[in-house]
């Protein structure tokens, strides 16, 4: 009896070790997330917070808000609308795409059409056995905080004048099929800055 007791006691503390242990042994999330757009084209980036854990994949969830105070450089333009979010803006919803992939970046293009609407974004990364605590980004509103930058730039010789050339960059196809054909819908009109260095320096 004396000895089925010590038994017991013992399984007890060896569960109550391995509960707290199981509590304190969390799964690292992941470090330097960070959040990249350019020209309406949207990356979600970050790296593995245990290089070294095996077999880790990764969640990413966003969740809309609807903007009711648009965008300055986007509030005089009539085609644009602001999107009412799916449940309000009271749940995050998950990027499937980026569910459970072992990838350490997350195209997020296709899921912010309404320009005008604000997003947050978080990560996670997971495991068979557990998941770690979220990451969330700062809210991102597209009109507001994409960045510009001209496509196909070259120079061009033109009997010794030199020609800078380029386009406008092409919108995707998620906010074209929102009616928005390009920059210039959105922003009325686009003024570009030129930089020239020679051997190096700015001048």
């Amino acid at each position: 009896m004396f000895i089925a007791s010590r038994m017991f006691d013992v399984l007890c503390l060896l569960y109550v070790q391995q509960l707290f242990s199981s509590g304190t042994a969390d799964l690292p999330p992941p470090c330097n997330v960070s959040f990249v757009s350019e020209n309406f084209q949207h990356a979600l980036k970050w790296e593995a917070g245990d290089p070294g854990s095996v077999a880790t994949n990764y969640t990413v969830e966003y969740i809309s808000f609807k903007n009711l105070s648009s965008c300055l450089r986007c509030s005089k333009r009539k085609n644009i609308r602001i999107v009412t979010p799916r449940n309000n803006g009271n749940e995050w919803q998950p990027v499937h795409h980026c569910s459970h992939t072992p990838q350490q970046m997350c195209d997020l293009t296709e899921i912010f059409p309404a320009i005008l609407n604000t997003y947050c974004i978080r990560v996670k990364a997971v495991t068979e056995a557990e998941d770690s605590k979220w990451i969330s980004t700062d809210e991102f509103q597209p009109c507001r905080d994409t960045k510009l930058r001209a496509a196909n730039a070259h120079l061009v010789d033109r009997n010794g004048n030199l020609q800078i050339r380029f386009d406008f960059a092409e919108l995707p196809p998620i906010i074209k099929n929102e009616g928005i054909d390009s920059l210039i819908d959105i922003f009325g009109k686009l003024n570009y800055y030129i930089t020239i260095a020679k051997d190096g320096k700015v001048e």
